[in-house]
């Protein structure tokens, strides 16, 4: 008896862990919405996006484009530009910005440092 018991309580446990979507089963990301990688001004913290999982970022990363997120939330762009990230701004790790809306990223298209 105990020992139908503890298999049925495993396969339980064990169909619901997989059931969860990856994406959105982050501890970091409770929105249910799926986050690209990059870095948003959060409460006045910059937080780093990777792979679903966020955490706050602590020193500065260079993007490939050359631009430079700090982690006082400047933005350095590679044409020399500096910007700060205000509360809800976002840069990915393309380079291009926007802003936080209901949890999702809204494009700015003219704030992208691509060229033209």
């Amino acid at each position: 008896m105990k020992t139908t018991i503890l298999l049925l309580f495993t396969i339980i446990f064990s169909v619901g862990a997989f059931a969860q979507n990856p994406a959105t089963a982050k501890a970091g990301n409770t929105s249910g919405v799926q986050m690209r990688d990059g870095f948003v001004m959060k409460k006045g913290k910059v937080i780093a996006i990777k792979n679903g999982q966020s955490t706050i970022l602590e020193k500065n990363i260079a993007l490939n484009n050359g631009t430079l997120v700090m982690a006082d939330g400047s933005v350095k762009m590679k044409n020399g530009e500096t910007r700060k990230l205000g509360e809800g701004d976002y840069i990915s790790v393309s380079g291009t910005t926007g802003k936080m809306k209901h949890g999702k990223m809204i494009e700015d298209k003219m704030a992208t440092d691509t060229p033209k």
